[in-house]
C-alpha cells in the first residue's frame, strides 16, 4: 500500500508540473502574441501618420521667394526641405500683424493748436505745386475738399479715388449741396461742417485728414509734422524752401 501511494504522489506531481509548465508556455505564447500585435499596430500608425502629412504638405499653400506655391507631392527635395509650415507661417503673420503701427492720434493740447484753426476769410496761403502731385493740391481752396479727399483715401487707395473725385465733385461740390444729395450718411456727416472752430473737433477728421488742413488750407505747415507717407513728401517739399525761390 505504502509503495503504491508513493507512486500515486510522484504521478499526481508530474502532473501538476506538467499542467504547470503547460500555463507557462501558454502564458508566454500569448504574451508574444501580444507584443507583436502592438508592433504591428504601431508600425500602421506611423504609416497613416505619414500619409497624412504627406497629405496635408501637398494640399497646403506657402509663400516661398515673393511667389505662391501649391503643393503637388512631387515637389524638389530641396522645395520641400526649405518650406514652412502652415504654422510658422500663421506665426508669423500674426507677429507682423502686431507689429503693424497704429493710427496716430493727437493729444487734446494738439487738437486745440492754432494750426487746426478755422481759416480766416482774410488768409491768402496758396501751397507750391509739387512734383508729388498730392490730390489735395488742386483742391486747396476749398477745405472741405481738402478733408473729403482724405477721408476718402483712409478708405482706399488714391488710385481709386483719383478717377471719380472730378465726378464726386460735380455731384457734391461743397457741403451745403451735399446735403442735399439723396445721401442720407453723407448728409449727417456734413451738416456739422457748418460751425466749428477747429477742424479736429469734425467727425471722422483724426491726424492725416488735420494735417492735410494746416498743409494745404491755412499754410500753418510748420507746426504740424504729418506721418501719411505721401503727404509728409509734400510736407519735405516745404520744408526744404526750393519753392520760394521757385
Amino acid at each position: 500500500m505504502g509503495g503504491l501511494n508513493e507512486k500515486n504522489g510522484f504521478y499526481n506531481f508530474g502532473i501538476s508540473r506538467k499542467k504547470e509548465w503547460n500555463s507557462k508556455k501558454a502564458l508566454e505564447n500569448e504574451t508574444i502574441f501580444l507584443q507583436r500585435g502592438e508592433c504591428k499596430r504601431r508600425e500602421e500608425g506611423k504609416v497613416r501618420r505619414k500619409r497624412r502629412i504627406s497629405s496635408v504638405m501637398a494640399k497646403q499653400e506657402v509663400v516661398m521667394d515673393g511667389r505662391l506655391f501649391r503643393g503637388t507631392g512631387q515637389a524638389s527635395s530641396s522645395a520641400s526641405s526649405t518650406r514652412p509650415s502652415i504654422k510658422k507661417v500663421e506665426r508669423e503673420e500674426e507677429a507682423q500683424k502686431k507689429k503693424r503701427k497704429r493710427s496716430p492720434r493727437l493729444t487734446a493740447a494738439q487738437m486745440r493748436d492754432v494750426a487746426y484753426l478755422r481759416r480766416r476769410p482774410n488768409n491768402r496761403w496758396i501751397p507750391p505745386k509739387s512734383p508729388h502731385e498730392l490730390l489735395q493740391e488742386n483742391h486747396y481752396h476749398d477745405p472741405w475738399r481738402v478733408l473729403v479727399i482724405c477721408m476718402l483715401l483712409n478708405c482706399t487707395s488714391g488710385g481709386q479715388v483719383r478717377p471719380i473725385l472730378n465726378d464726386f465733385f460735380t455731384l457734391c461740390p461743397d457741403a451745403k449741396t451735399t446735403t442735399n444729395v439723396d445721401q442720407n450718411e453723407i448728409a449727417q456727416l456734413t451738416r456739422s461742417l457748418e460751425d466749428w472752430t477747429h477742424v479736429t473737433f469734425l467727425p471722422g477728421v483724426g491726424k492725416y485728414a488735420a494735417d492735410a488742413y494746416a498743409i494745404f488750407c491755412t499754410g500753418r505747415w510748420d507746426r504740424v509734422v504729418p506721418e501719411d507717407h505721401m503727404l509728409t513728401r509734400y510736407w519735405e517739399f516745404l520744408r526744404k524752401g526750393r519753392w520760394i525761390i521757385e
